[in-house]
């Protein structure tokens, strides 16, 4: 099966495993979600698709940790029911009811309980690493994008070229003329002698969040469309769901734009050759 219609049949799952969690009670659905918190950050799902093979590993293992929790109980529990019905004196017959409880259908039942999750979790595994690959094998842009972006430095650098690559008017003014000052990297006005930051004009403008969040969630957005909060949370390095929902909304808002292109500061653009040296 290729990638594209493995993801389609991930998706198609996605409900069904919804479902299966929810049917689980209330500590372990605890249990899944925190082990879905640390699968994320190692696997750094993209996508509905990534995301429910992550939610699927997850459930897996919350189950083989409730099996190997269980399999001393079972064990304890069958070894109990042999010494009720036969003689278990002496080492002989101690011997008898350890094996027999090692055999007894409640612990062959953990095995099959544990077997068939450890083969789940590695089949979703092998899902989530090929849908990876794939996604990694067409994202020659992103890889580079995200690479060059990946300190606020860099995004302060990309900031200021483009600012100063553009033609601009003062908004106090309106004079065309002015000087970028590169000490505090702004654009001072001729005439009025107004400072512009390199934000101004931008949807950062007047933004406490770093740059670096920004720019990675615009081009998670442009690049991977919706995305979950969780999943942008990992990737941006911000917390607070009400201010990751703000930004992707001024991020979309902005994409519909006719002025998008200075509105997200030309990271809706291809880069040229250059940029991505």
């Amino acid at each position: 099966m290729d990638a594209t219609s493995l993801k389609n049949v991930v998706e198609q799952r996605a409900d069904v495993a919804g479902e299966s969690v929810k049917r689980l009670a209330p500590e372990l659905r605890a249990a899944v979600e925190n082990e879905f918190t640390q699968l994320s950050r190692e696997h750094c799902p993209i996508g509905r698709a990534e995301e429910v093979l992550v939610r699927e590993m997850a459930r897996h293992v919350t189950a083989l940790a409730h099996a190997e929790k269980a399999e001393p109980s079972v064990l304890a529990m069958s070894a109990a029911m042999v010494a009720d019905t036969k003689e278990t004196t002496g080492d002989s017959g101690l011997d008898a009811a350890l094996a027999a409880s090692v055999t007894s259908d409640g612990t062959e039942r953990v095995s099959r309980y544990r077997q068939g999750h450890e083969r789940a979790f590695h089949l979703a595994l092998r899902s989530l690493v090929k849908l990876q690959a794939a996604r990694s094998s067409h994202s020659g842009r992103r890889d580079v994008e995200w690479d060059r972006f990946s300190t606020e430095e860099g995004c302060e650098n990309y900031l200021i070229g483009w600012a100063r690559s553009r033609e601009r008017r003062c908004p106090h003014c309106g004079q065309s003329r002015g000087d970028w000052i590169c000490s505090r990297s702004c654009w001072e006005c001729r005439g009025c002698k107004s400072q512009i930051g390199m934000r101004w004009g931008t949807i950062f403008q007047g933004s406490r969040l770093p740059l670096l969040a920004w720019f990675r969630a615009i081009l998670l957005q442009i690049n991977f469309g919706e995305l979950e909060t969780e999943q942008l949370s990992h990737r941006i390095g911000i917390t607070r769901a009400a201010t990751i929902r703000k930004l992707v909304a001024s991020i979309r808002e902005a994409m519909k734009s006719p002025n998008s292109d200075v509105l997200l500061a030309g990271l809706n653009r291809r880069p040229s050759p250059q940029d991505s040296s």
